[in-house]
């Protein structure tokens, strides 16, 4: 619980972001096991990068550097999700470790604890770095921010 009031502090104080705080979260980030850590820090860059102008706070090279070794296997934390009328749901991430391809079954690591069996449907990269993921059989409400895809 520490842990998450030191994210919780920090998220207080977000107006005044600097980049050693950022690097904190992502470091706290890559520490955590806790599921509702690493959502609350992942919400926490989100909202810093919209803050400060120009920043590069969430960027594929941080991610890749604090994450890699988490993780053996591919995974992508959730940073935004939306929908269109005609298609179905989409994810933003960043996908660490490997690649990902149409037709992967991803498992859905919610912060709650639960775990939601889903699959990538259709996969485009940005010049970013970032993915734009379409995931199968969810509802845009089953997905937040800071929730992981794994593969």
């Amino acid at each position: 619980m520490q842990i998450l009031e030191e994210v919780q502090r920090l998220r207080a104080h977000i107006d005044n972001v600097s980049i050693s705080q950022v690097d904190q979260l992502y470091q706290i980030l890559s520490d955590t096991t806790d599921r509702t850590v690493a959502a609350a820090c992942i919400q926490t860059i989100f909202i810093a990068q919209g803050k400060v102008p120009n920043s590069t706070f969430l960027n594929y090279e941080k991610m890749d550097g604090y994450l890699r070794y988490k993780f053996s296997n591919t995974h992508a934390y959730v940073l935004d999700v939306f929908k269109t009328e005609e298609v179905g749901v989409y994810v933003l991430g960043f996908v660490i470790n490997d690649t990902l391809q149409v037709g992967d079954p991803l498992i859905l690591k919610k912060a709650d604890g639960r775990d939601i069996v889903t699959r990538c449907l259709s996969l485009k990269t940005n010049l970013n770095g970032s993915s734009v993921i379409e995931v199968a059989d969810l509802f845009m409400s089953e997905i937040a921010q800071g929730d992981l895809l794994e593969k």
